[in-house]
């Protein structure tokens, strides 16, 4: 990926906040939307350890993820489409790592 085109993504990620997270897992598939933070290209959010979409990523981390402004006007639709891998982030070390490029995406962190 070239860096103007990273800069772009992360220009797109500080203009927005909410993301659709897709995941599948034994209950088949299941799309949620969730609040979002970044650090350079990674995504972090915040779910609690009950949840569906947070039980699957132990099954199955790939998710599927898009971040899209809400306007009315066809034309003007911009949105980020992301595919990548979670993990559930429990500690400061693990976040680092994250961070770093040391691990797949995911606080529960969603990396492309």
């Amino acid at each position: 990926m070239s860096a103007d085109f990273a800069e772009r993504i992360v220009a797109f990620l500080a203009m927005h906040h909410a993301m659709s997270r897709a995941s599948h897992g034994r209950e088949g598939l299941h799309p949620a939307n969730l609040l979002y933070a970044y650090g350079g290209l990674a995504l972090f959010w915040v779910s609690d350890p009950n949840t569906q979409h947070s039980r699957e990523i132990e099954a199955e981390p790939r998710v599927a993820v898009t971040i899209a402004a809400d306007n009315s006007d066809f034309s003007v639709i911009r949105s980020l489409q992301l595919a990548g891998t979670t993990a559930c982030i429990v500690t400061e070390d693990r976040r680092a790592g994250v961070l770093s490029g040391g691990a797949a995406a995911g606080a529960q962190a969603a990396r492309d």
